[in-house]
């Protein structure tokens, strides 16, 4: 008596398992500072002084991951991020400190803070993995968590990050934020405190990546019906 193909075969040669995904947190700085939880990171730097209308980026590569358990540590993330703001400075600029070198403010020539009225914002542009050197994966951008916000002057004043109010005691603070789902990291100096004038200035912006191979769909239920009627036409056949 032949064996008889039940839905049960059918289905498995059908279904395979997904690695685990790979999480990671960015710590980014405009320069060679930069750290990853997970594997190496390397990035670019914005000049001092890059004219705001050249929409300047920053690339993170992620190397040294084993995201899909093949072949060891030869998968790769890449994260590209916007730098953008809002001035009444004409022509604007997004200004780096030199001497420190992740200083970054925005406004004329040599302003490497973000005053009152202003804006400085980073955004996600894309996100990809690559597995083995060939192969697409996936990379989500969970997104920002928070990071560190220095200040010039002695005034105790406030500051927002997306929305969310921060107070400014010290001449770096570091933010964790409540909302950490947003692809936009929006900073803005709110009020100069006691004190006199105050200003702003982003040192480093954290950000979560999510790192997985290519997801596997699963059979929909109408496939499954169909399975299972040709699993009993052939079990019937071969009775």
């Amino acid at each position: 008596m032949k064996t008889p193909i039940t839905l049960l075969t059918v289905v498995t040669g059908l279904i395979t398992s997904a690695n685990a995904a790979t999480t990671f947190v960015i710590s980014a700085q405009n320069n060679a500072n930069t750290t990853t939880t997970v594997g190496s990171v390397s990035n670019n730097t914005i000049a001092d002084d890059t004219d705001l209308s050249t929409n300047p980026t920053f690339t993170y590569t992620v190397t040294g991951l084993d995201i899909d358990g093949i072949g060891g540590n030869n998968d790769e993330v890449v994260i590209v991020l916007a730098v953008s703001g809002t001035t009444s400075a004409d022509p604007a600029y997004i200004v780096t400190n030199p001497s420190n070198g992740n200083w970054m403010g925005i406004g004329g020539a040599g302003d490497n803070s973000v005053d009152q009225g202003e804006t400085f914002t980073f955004s996600l542009i894309s996100a990809s993995t690559t597995l083995n050197g060939t192969t697409a994966g996936t990379a989500i951008f969970d997104g920002f968590l928070g990071g560190s916000i220095g200040k010039s002057g002695t005034a105790n004043g406030n500051f927002t990050v997306n929305g969310e109010t921060f107070n400014m005691p010290n001449a770096t603070t570091d933010i964790t934020l409540a909302d950490q789902s947003q692809s936009v990291y929006t900073i803005a100096t709110v009020d100069s405190g006691a004190g006199g004038a105050d200003n702003i200035r982003p040192f480093s912006w954290d950000f979560q990546i999510t790192a997985d191979t290519a997801a596997v769909p699963e059979p929909s239920s109408t496939s499954l019906l169909s399975l299972a009627g040709l699993g009993l036409i052939l079990r019937r056949r071969r009775a």
